[in-house]
């Protein structure tokens, strides 16, 4: 088994863009993520998990707010 990391921060407020990550350069090709967001009234906050869709992991970043996620295969 193995987990890769993924961070996505974003510094702006507004609609926030779909932000997309590609997973198959990584060697993971199927599996989901769990995401934990950081912001003023949270603190690495679970989220619900997020499936990987043919090689990439699509999410929303909510703004000023930092978001990790673990990719598990």
């Amino acid at each position: 088994m193995g987990r890769i990391t993924l961070l996505g921060l974003r510094r702006w407020t507004g609609p926030p863009p779909p932000v997309s990550f590609a997973l198959r350069s990584s060697g993971f090709t199927k599996g989901a993520a769990t995401p934990y967001v950081t912001d003023n009234s949270r603190s690495t906050a679970r989220q619900q998990a997020v499936p990987d869709t043919e090689g990439s992991l699509k999410a929303t970043v909510p703004a000023r707010s930092l978001v990790t996620s673990t990719v598990r295969r």
